[in-house]
């Protein structure tokens, strides 16, 4: 760079710096969350007073990302102005809401195959009791009955989709 492109930027750092002023952080405790506000109130960890109604999402919107942190844990509180500030790191998170929560938590993958696999089993094991099931003549279906349990009771393991939501992190 030569020295005229030093100077400009110089006076561009000068003239931002003056508009936005002293950007900081102080690493705080989680004291409240207040969800109709999206903030928190906060303890500096300096024992300096409390700072309150700091905002955890940008602006009002609720279509965006709110992370919501654990109450009692830390969270460095950036301040983008004297009067304004917000949360930028997190040690503990509460919940994730992407985009809103209406339709409920993210899959939990490895759980949903693992389901999934349970069911493809038990398909197979009737679609091979149906198949292999055997008959007799004038019995009323009593041999077919018996065939079908007995393939049957060898699959005991049943599908449970209980634990396939991470009800922590959620998206619209």
């Amino acid at each position: 760079m030569d020295r005229g492109q030093v100077n400009l930027l110089d006076i561009l750092q000068k003239a931002v710096s003056d508009k936005i002023g002293e950007q900081y952080s102080k690493i705080c405790k989680v004291d409240k969350y207040d969800e109709n506000a999206g903030t928190v109130d906060v303890s500096p960890l300096d024992e300096t007073a409390p700072i309150l109604g700091v905002r955890i999402v940008a602006g009002q919107s609720d279509s965006g990302l709110l992370v919501v942190p654990v109450v009692g844990s830390f969270v460095a509180v950036t301040f983008i102005s004297e009067t304004s500030a917000i949360v930028s790191m997190f040690s503990e998170i509460e919940t994730v809401s992407i985009r809103g929560d209406q339709y409920g938590g993210l899959i939990k993958i490895e759980e949903l195959k693992k389901q999934l696999e349970i069911v493809t089993s038990r398909l197979n094991t009737l679609y091979d009791a149906i198949k292999n099931a055997t008959t007799a003549a004038q019995d009323g279906g009593a041999t077919l009955q018996s065939t079908m349990k007995v393939i049957l009771s060898t699959q005991i393991e049943t599908e449970n989709f209980d634990s396939i939501e991470n009800e922590s992190v959620k998206h619209g």
